[in-house]
C-alpha cells in the first residue's frame, strides 16, 4: 500500500464523517435518541447514540470507495470481507439495539464471541503465538479460544471506558495507529488499510 493510497483512504473517511455526524448528531437531538449522563458516564450533557452508526457507515462507504479507485491495492481484502462486514455488522447492531433497548449481558457477550468466531472462520486468528525470546507456538485447537477471548475482551475494554468525553476515541486512535505502524513495518496491506479508514474517522 502506497502512502498516496494510505493518506486518500483517510481523507475519504475523514470527508465522510465529517458529512455524516452533523445529521446524526442532528437526528439523535430531533428524535431524543441520547445517552444521559449518569454514574458511569461523566458527559456534562446529553449526547446522541447514533456514534457507532457513523463508524459503521464511514468505514464499510470508505472501503466501498476506494474498491472504485484502487482495486488493485485492496485484493488481499476479497476473501476477507465477508468475514469482516459479517462480525462488524453483529457488533454494530448488537450495540444499536441495547442502545434503545437494553439486552442481558449473557445476550451480548454471545453475540460477541459469534463475531469472533465468524472472524475465526475467515482465517483471522490468533495462530501461531509469538513470545518475546522464545518464539513462536503454534496454538492448534487453542486459537480458536483465545482468538474469540481476544474480540471479546477488545470489544468490552473499549465499551468500559466509553464514559468520558475522548477518552475511547483516544484510546483507540493510538490503538490503529499501532496497527498502522507494524502493518507498514511487515508490509501487511489489510492491516494499513484498516487502520488508515479508521485514522481517518477518529
Amino acid at each position: 500500500m502506497t502512502s498516496g493510497l494510505a493518506i486518500t483512504v483517510a481523507a475519504i473517511a475523514f470527508l465522510l464523517a465529517l458529512g455524516m455526524l452533523p445529521l446524526l448528531i442532528q437526528l439523535g437531538h430531533r428524535n431524543k435518541w441520547l445517552d444521559y449522563p449518569g454514574k458511569h458516564k461523566r458527559h456534562k450533557s446529553p449526547v446522541p447514540l447514533l456514534g457507532g452508526t457513523a463508524l459503521f457507515l464511514t468505514v464499510w462507504g470508505t472501503i466501498g470507495l476506494s474498491y472504485l479507485f484502487a482495486p488493485e491495492y485492496l485484493h488481499e481484502l476479497d476473501p476477507l470481507l465477508p468475514y469482516l462486514f459479517g462480525g462488524a455488522a453483529l457488533i454494530y447492531l448488537t450495540g444499536l439495539i441495547d442502545d434503545f433497548r437494553p439486552l442481558s449481558a449473557w445476550f451480548k457477550l454471545g453475540a460477541q464471541a459469534a463475531a469472533g468466531m465468524i472472524l475465526f472462520a475467515g482465517g483471522m486468528k490468533i495462530d501461531p503465538l509469538s513470545i518475546p525470546f522464545y518464539g513462536q507456538v503454534s496454538l492448534g485447537n487453542v486459537s480458536i479460544l483465545l482468538s474469540v477471548l481476544w474480540v471479546v475482551g477488545l470489544t468490552n475494554s473499549i465499551n468500559l471506558i466509553d464514559g468520558l468525553d475522548g477518552l475511547a476515541a483516544g484510546v483507540s486512535l493510538v490503538g490503529v495507529a499501532t496497527v498502522a505502524i507494524v502493518g507498514s513495518l511487515y508490509h501487511i496491506g489489510i492491516a494499513l488499510v484498516l487502520a488508515f479508514v479508521l485514522i481517518g474517522f477518529l
